[in-house]
C-alpha cells in the first residue's frame, strides 16, 4: 500500500463509517482542518509539533480554549 493510504483523512473516514452521521462530520471536520494546517500525515507521521502548531492555528484563528482542548 502506498502512504497515501496511511494518511489521516481516508482513516478518518474508514472509521466514520462505523458511526453515526453526525458523529462521522465531526470526525472530518476535525482530521480536514488537521490537514489543512499541518499535512495529511499517516499516523505513525504525526508528533509533538505537528499537534502543537495545530493547536497555536486554531488559538490563531479565534477558536476558544474549550473548542481547542
Amino acid at each position: 500500500m502506498s502512504e497515501g493510504e496511511y494518511a489521516l483523512t481516508p482513516l478518518a473516514n474508514a472509521w466514520g463509517n462505523n458511526k453515526s452521521p453526525n458523529v462521522a462530520r465531526r470526525i472530518h471536520g476535525y482530521v480536514k482542518r488537521f490537514a489543512e494546517c499541518v499535512a495529511d500525515l499517516g499516523p505513525t507521521e504525526v508528533k509533538r509539533d505537528h499537534v502543537f502548531a495545530f493547536r497555536d492555528a486554531l488559538h490563531g484563528s479565534g477558536k476558544k480554549h474549550n473548542y481547542v482542548k
